[in-house]
């Protein structure tokens, strides 16, 4: 089967779940949901509620709990569109909309493939119209260098490439959104004029990069391999990726003598701010992106750095037996130079590495990191964003569930892989969909101020829609296939797996083993000194 077929295969899967509903979320559920009125006690009850009688998930039920993902996203996304657009950012309580990134349009972008998915053509056509409109990167803003790239260039990347495979999604068509992420990257770019070639944290749409910025973080620098490497593919400008894989190889040439790097960074003289090493925020998707951006571009480079990280941080931060047997799997931060933990804390972003560990063949230490985090979950009804880990705490400072995504996008990735034959994989999503319900407010989705009180916050940050609500949906439709040919960015976003050297080389048995390894390593070496020469011409 070509990539093309495959590509046009897995969307037509995919959209059978509402494949006569382009349009309203009537035409696709058959009832739909009303917005429950809960007080904040009804609302703590209902979610332990919903840990205690787990729903039993069938053919027949599956087709519903696709209805009610379909109507989730119908209602956060109309809800900003109708009271937020252009702004960023949706207030599901008071109705209103919030700047975050100087109103980039950011919900909007950000949720285009997830359009595609869900087959609502008329919203995709009204999308681009209204983008080609009011979209423009000319503005006298500050916006962050990691959210804007992972949120808007992603968006805007992933939106183009499913447009381009499958021109009869949107008729006409011209290429409106790579113009707009070409500006956009080009404008990002400048967060990498520094002298160590690291991005600062923050850059000025007109002005360049912001004066007086020198510290970022891991991820902050480390996660932009995909976008950035997407867009030297499609524009032919290889600038944009060696920005990137330059400053993803400055951050792994500083890892300790442990092979342990820290979670923040001086961005003029290379050295951690911040030498606390984590999956959670700081680091996390610095992680995920090496081994992604070696499985979308073949880049042994990128295996190579993931490889070491991984093993150090699995040597280094499990912390078993010492905090209780439910602490077993959990990876707890720890300081680079000398292991010692540091907090017997556990984030919730860091719920996002079984999900990492099931694309790098680690099934087994997946299900049982994937398993605690669904314990913590079960214990309070929502995750919280900071608990302990041996599961008897909420972090005074950081109680709440904020909408997260990462629980539920491990769970699709154990789903998809292992063929879910007991349905407990479904059967948990389903649940985790029920506990998000009890968040649905007039406007949207509210998240939980604090999950021992059940009060609601108000904002709806655009990764629920873009994420939370897509592994969501993709846990009730045949999505498997989807992992052949895509990968999902950290944002959620679809970005197509480019074709592999190595996978030459597998089409070729009889050629001698020493002679590949040999290219293999001038081709690398190579591409290490094209990538220098592109920064420093950059710069």
């Amino acid at each position: 089967m070509t990539p093309r077929r495959g590509v046009l295969l897995v969307l037509a899967l995919l959209l059978v779940g509402c494949a006569h509903s382009s349009d309203t979320a009537e035409e696709c559920s058959a009832k739909p949901i009303q917005p429950p009125s809960f007080t904040p006690a009804e609302r703590l009850k209902g979610v332990r509620a919903v840990w205690q009688q787990r729903r039993h998930v069938n053919a027949s039920t599956l087709e519903q709990l696709r209805a009610q993902a379909w109507a989730m996203f119908d209602h956060g996304f109309s809800n900003y569109m109708q009271h937020a657009f252009p702004q960023d950012n949706l207030l599901p309580v008071s109705c209103a909309g919030q700047d975050w990134q100087g109103g980039l349009g950011l919900t909007l972008v950000d949720s285009l493939d997830m359009l595609l998915l869900l087959n609502r053509r008329g919203d995709v056509q009204a999308a681009l119209e209204q983008l080609r409109q009011v979209l423009s990167f000319d503005k006298d803003v500050k916006v962050h260098v990691f959210e804007t790239t992972i949120r808007v260039l992603g968006g805007l990347l992933s939106g183009h490439m499913l447009l381009a495979d499958d021109p009869g999604l949107a008729p006409g068509y011209d290429g409106l959104l790579l113009h707009l992420a070409a500006d956009l990257g080009d404008r990002l770019l400048a967060a990498f004029d520094t002298p160590s070639g690291l991005p600062g944290g923050h850059v000025h749409l007109q002005r360049g990069l912001v004066p007086g910025e020198n510290i970022s973080c891991t991820a902050c620098a480390g996660t932009l391999l995909l976008e950035f490497g997407l867009l030297s593919r499609l524009t032919g400008k290889p600038g944009y990726e060696a920005a990137a894989r330059h400053a993803a190889r400055v951050l792994f040439e500083q890892r300790s003598e442990l092979g342990l790097v820290g979670s923040g960074f001086h961005v003029f003289s290379v050295t951690w701010s911040r030498r606390d090493s984590t999956i959670g925020p700081g680091s996390d998707s610095y992680y995920e992106y090496l081994l992604k951006a070696y499985l979308m571009f073949g880049d042994e480079l990128y295996l190579r750095m993931f490889t070491e990280l991984y093993a150090a941080t699995m040597r280094h931060m499990q912390v078993p037996g010492q905090l209780g047997a439910s602490s077993s799997a959990f990876l707890l931060d720890v300081h680079m130079d000398s292991g010692r933990l540091l907090k017997p804390w556990v984030s919730s972003l860091g719920a996002f590495w079984p999900a990492m560990q099931v694309l790098a063949g680690q099934h087994e230490a997946a299900e049982a990191l994937h398993a605690n985090f669904t314990a913590a979950w079960a214990t309070w009804g929502w995750l919280p964003e900071m608990f302990g880990a041996d599961l008897s705490a909420v972090h005074p400072e950081d109680p709440g569930y904020n909408l997260r995504p990462e629980h539920i996008e491990s769970t699709w990735y154990l789903k998809a892989v292992s063929g879910d034959p007991s349905g407990y994989y479904t059967g948990l999503a389903a649940a985790m969909m029920d506990v998000l319900n009890h968040s649905r407010v007039e406007c949207g989705y509210a998240p939980i101020r604090d999950v021992k009180t059940g009060a609601h916050t108000d904002l709806m940050e655009s990764y629920f829609l873009s994420e939370t609500v897509k592994y969501l949906y993709l846990s009730f439709v045949d999505s498997a296939p989807l992992l052949d040919y895509y990968l999902l960015s950290t944002e959620g976003h679809l970005m197509p797996a480019f074709h592999h050297a190595s996978d030459a080389h597998a089409s070729e048995p009889d050629a001698p083993q020493q002679q590949q390894q040999q290219q293999q390593q001038q081709q690398q070496q190579q591409k290490d000194r094209d990538d220098e020469e592109a920064v420093d011409e950059g710069q």
